[in-house]
């Protein structure tokens, strides 16, 4: 299999190819015909979207990016100082303080609810 002549259709971005060895097209300047792994990997991960909010510029947008992903780059300062603006809510059954919050701090010691301070006691059902 030869390479592919200039002007032929680059298969990624439906372009002429047009540099002299056939090989690429201006849309994507790689190798025609060349698939990435890492982006094949990235496509099949699973990933969060939703309101995200820097803390340097106060920049809000929405945000796509692969769970586990503790910081987000700000699309505005490009400081990698962004968050997701709320947590992810599972439907199956999580822990409520008596004061009504979700939200817990972890320490050696056990967990406590940094909205009222109480440390946190007893089962899940």
């Amino acid at each position: 299999m030869g390479r592919p002549p200039i002007g032929e259709l680059c298969q990624k971005h439906r372009a002429p190819i047009d540099d002299l060895f056939g090989l690429t097209c201006p849309a994507c300047r790689m190798p025609n015909g060349v698939v990435s792994l890492a982006d094949k990997r990235a496509e099949r991960t699973p990933h969060l979207s939703g309101e995200a909010k820097c803390m340097l510029c106060s920049k809000e947008w929405v945000a796509v990016a692969p769970v586990g992903t503790p910081w987000l780059e700000c699309p505005e300062c490009h400081a990698v100082k962004g968050y997701m603006k709320f947590n992810v809510q599972r439907t199956k059954s999580e822990w409520v303080c008596n004061c009504g919050n979700d939200l817990f701090r972890v320490t050696p010691d056990g967990y406590y609810c940094p909205n009222c301070g109480a440390w946190q006691e007893g089962n899940l059902k």
